[in-house]
């Protein structure tokens, strides 16, 4: 391995990973090769065949081999469209199989980003052996959606739902159920949930279901708390009923937000959260306004 970040020198939790192997893994590679992650996959995958006999490589290429790609497509659940100059695209570069249990990685996956210089450094080890490991266990873990405060939902098909969430958490062989916290009796307790997802609930927590939620983290759940503020009619905030849940991770959620009265600024729908912004010329402005004007409207 001669490159300068020793790219291709396997970390020891990989080799233990690949030296364990009992029965063979398939890693399905979904990758042109005009793409720039191919060499590098490539590399990468000789080493790893390097430590065992059980791995097993295979390179479909989209726009050479359609009809096995379609056959894969169809087996793993995955999704495809063509880009404007008519290739395929598929929402998974690399996908790690044993037997029905898969797990999926797209390119974005493959790669980690430096905000701070703006440049791009590949991890398809990291990536790679965290999908052998997950295809390893036979463990399929249970999300769970809470409903019963208009939280956004998993059946939902709408651009407000959650459906395509389900449907890529569902094929990397994770159990998606929704839970209505405010039914007495309701059919899975949360005790046997891995994660609860409390996603954009429109009404306050009832304080049954927060407690219930309580309890939960109290046995050491895991909490997913995704949650804007709450106004009222009068333009007030009101409590969102979330605040003891995240009063128990340290996490303060105030009651500020940010409402727009001038009618030609809001949007007709709603009280003024949702509204364009005046901009002004500033650095991370610039590319929106020119010569003082807004070349787009901010919403």
């Amino acid at each position: 391995d001669l490159t300068p970040r020793r790219l291709y020198s396997l970390s020891a939790p990989t080799v233990e990973t690949l030296r364990g192997l009992t029965e063979p893994v398939e890693v399905v590679v979904f990758l042109g090769r005009t793409d720039p992650l191919t060499l590098s996959v490539r590399h990468l995958l000789a080493a790893y065949e390097a430590e065992t006999r059980l791995l097993r490589p295979r390179w479909v290429d989209p726009d050479r081999d359609p009809a096995e790609f379609l056959a894969l497509q169809r087996r793993f659940g995955m999704r495809a469209g063509r880009t404007e100059d008519g290739r395929v695209l598929a929402d998974a570069a690399i996908v790690v199989a044993r037997g029905e249990t898969r797990w999926l990685l797209t390119s974005e996956e493959l790669v980690s980003y430096d905000p701070d210089d703006g440049s791009a450094r590949p991890r398809l080890e990291q990536a790679l052996t965290e999908g052998i490991r997950r295809v390893l266990t036979r463990e399929r873990p249970t999300l769970c959606f809470t409903v019963g405060h208009q939280e956004a939902r998993v059946d939902d098909l709408g651009p407000a739902g959650l459906a395509d969430l389900r449907h890529r958490l569902e094929r990397n062989n994770y159990e998606v159920v929704s839970v209505d916290l405010t039914a007495p009796h309701p059919p899975r307790r949360l005790e046997e949930c891995r994660v609860v997802a409390l996603v954009g609930p429109e009404e306050p927590l009832a304080a049954a279901a927060a407690g219930r939620v309580g309890a939960y983290l109290d046995q050491g759940g895991s909490l997913l708390l995704a949650a804007g503020a709450m106004i009222d009619e009068e333009y007030r905030p009101v409590s969102s009923g979330l605040e003891p849940l995240a009063a128990r991770a340290g996490i303060v959620l105030g009651n500020d937000t940010v409402v727009e009265r001038a009618t030609d600024a809001r949007l007709p729908s709603g009280v003024g959260e949702r509204f364009f912004a005046r901009v002004e010329e500033h650095a991370v402005t610039r590319g929106i306004v020119s010569d003082g004007e807004p070349v787009f409207r901010v919403l």
